[in-house]
């Protein structure tokens, strides 16, 4: 029996040494799928933003011109008027009666050139036919001239009293709105009681907004060096989006751009007209402003989620010869939609990892699948 369990342990030891004796080949491990994009050029627009604060396109401050009682003050403080709409009106009767006594005395200057010019008719008859010295004529030839200028005179102390007449009556230039006034119907007003209401045109309306010097240089260099092309001033078109994130509805263009920098600032005074039919932008309102109209040449764009960036700069997995990857350094430019702008370290044809990135790892060999 004891014989017996010898030789069959003898058996299980050989038959294990006989197994360890054998090499088997593991299969390999599958390649990680990873989706990469080769980057290819685009011509894409470039929009420029800045922050601009609205204001009115013209706001002009009325002052009474004449003294007299305000008898009439026909609008709405902080409301809406139209050209033409009455303001204010000052009593009239005192500037009426010295046109109409002006006028009196321009008809009795003009009825005695009248006068005038018929003695000098009569007396030159006269003196052709040896019947009225020389002297008569004289004399009725100046009196004429006295008479012309008397009437002169009358003509223009109407046009003065018509004038001032019309000082009376204050009215908008143009549509807009109006302020509040510091005066009441019934109170007496002079050219000395200040300004009485301030009125704003908002329809159009303007942003103003700073463009600085370095920044205009940058572009200036790139126009010459071919990579941006600009539309220019005249085709820029500009979007206005407002504090609460909105985007304003109607699209404005530059309508001035100082040819001065400031040297405090660095910086140039600029302005883009909007429409404001509405009246929702108003004077005072700061806004946001995108000027387009400037396409960049051959810019290299990759998605957002394929840039990873760290203390030390950005970079990108880029799948080279073999499928091996590779980090690569990359410098940024700016956005363009949700993707960024690759100023150096990639070229046309590479093949960047756009998805899988929290995975890859440089050196490894990967299976690259092609994505959108």
């Amino acid at each position: 029996m004891s014989r017996l369990r010898s030789s069959a342990t003898v058996l299980l030891f050989a038959a294990l040494l006989s197994a360890c004796g054998r090499h088997e080949t593991a299969a390999p491990a599958p390649l990680m799928d990873v989706v990469v994009k080769a980057v290819q050029p685009e011509d894409v627009p470039v929009a420029v933003t800045m922050v601009g604060r609205i204001v009115s396109d013209n706001s002009i401050t009325f002052a009474a011109r004449v003294t007299g009682q305000l008898i009439e003050a026909p609008f709405t403080g902080g409301g809406m008027v139209k050209a033409g709409d009455v303001l204010f009106r000052i009593d009239p009767a005192q500037y009426q009666a010295e046109l109409d006594s002006a006028l009196a005395r321009q008809a009795q200057a003009e009825a005695k050139l009248a006068k005038a010019e018929n003695d000098l008719a009569r007396v030159d008859k006269l003196f052709k036919t040896g019947g009225m010295p020389q002297q008569e004529v004289d004399d009725a030839s100046t009196a004429k001239l006295a008479a012309t200028a008397d009437v002169r005179s009358a003509q223009a102390a109407v046009t003065t009293a018509r004038l001032t007449l019309g000082y009376t009556t204050i009215t908008a230039p143009f549509a807009g709105r109006v302020g509040q006034a510091p005066v009441s119907v019934g109170a007496l007003i002079t050219p000395q009681s200040g300004a009485l209401l301030t009125l704003d045109q908002i329809d159009p309306i303007d942003i103003n907004f700073t463009v600085s010097e370095e920044g205009l240089l940058s572009l200036r260099t790139e126009i010459a060096a071919g990579r941006v092309v600009s539309a220019g001033v005249d085709h820029f078109v500009v979007t206005a989006t407002l504090l609460d994130g909105s985007v304003y509805e109607h699209l404005g263009k530059i309508s001035f751009a100082d040819i001065r920098f400031q040297p405090e600032t660095g910086s140039a005074q600029a302005q883009a007209k909007f429409p404001n039919p509405t009246g929702k932008l108003l004077p005072g309102q700061f806004a946001r402003i995108s000027v387009s109209g400037i396409t960049r040449k051959d810019a290299l764009l990759v998605p957002q989620g394929a840039v990873v960036q760290s203390p030390t700069g950005a970079s990108v997995y880029v799948v080279g010869a073999g499928d091996i990857v590779e980090s690569r350094t990359v410098k940024l430019g700016g956005w363009v939609d949700n993707r960024w702008r690759i100023i150096d370290g990639l070229k046309a044809g590479d093949r960047v990892v756009v998805g899988g990135v929290q995975k890859v790892r440089a050196g490894a060999k990967v299976h690259p699948v092609s994505g959108s």
